[in-house]
Parts: C-alpha cells; sequence; structure tokens
C-alpha cells in the first residue's frame, strides 16, 4: 500500500538523519507552482524519540529558532511553509528535540 504523509516523514527523517520522530498534528499545506510541475509541501509538528542527527543523505542540519530561520536560504517554497507554521507554534515549543 501507499506510505502515509507521516509514514514518508518518518521514513525520510531516518534516512537523511538517522533520527527516528513521532509525528504529530499537520500544521500546514503549501502548494506551490514552479515552471513544469506543482508540489504540495507539508509541515507537521514532530518529536524526536530516539538517535541523534547526523547528515547522512543531506548536505548539513541545524537546529535554529523562528528567528534565526530569517537569515537561512530557503526557497520560495519553503519560505512559505515558515510563514505559514511559525505563528502556530509558540516559542517555549520551538527547541532542539534533545
Amino acid at each position: 500500500g501507499e506510505e502515509s504523509l507521516g509514514e514518508e516523514l518518518k521514513r525520510a527523517v531516518f534516512e537523511e538523519l538517522g533520527i527516528r520522530i513521532r509525528v504529530g498534528e499537520q500544521l500546514a499545506s503549501i502548494s506551490h507552482t514552479y515552471t513544469h510541475f506543482r508540489i504540495t509541501l507539508s509541515a507537521f509538528l514532530c518529536s524526536r524519540l530516539a538517535g541523534r542527527p547526523r547528515a547522512f543523505a543531506c548536505q548539513d542540519w541545524r537546529w535554529a529558532s523562528p528567528h534565526a530561520l530569517e537569515s537561512l536560504a530557503f526557497s520560495r517554497a519553503d519560505r512559505a511553509v515558515i510563514s505559514a507554521i511559525e505563528w502556530q507554534i509558540p516559542i517555549s515549543r520551538w527547541h532542539p528535540m534533545f
């Protein structure tokens, strides 16, 4: 059968960072159109269950506060997701998953 978005996210995070996560509520779903295709990006509230993050299938990673996200390079589609979710999560919940 087909994976749910939550299952896909768990698998992708494990493959890219080597950590197991719990996928919580969906916070946003943003559609973005490129020149030749359209994508939908979904954002979920997650928590770390096990493992220490390492860059396996990604170039790099880092924990970042909402304020710090403004200074990092993101695509227009990623910025739309960040804008959609930043007001939904109290600052007290934006912390590293350690």
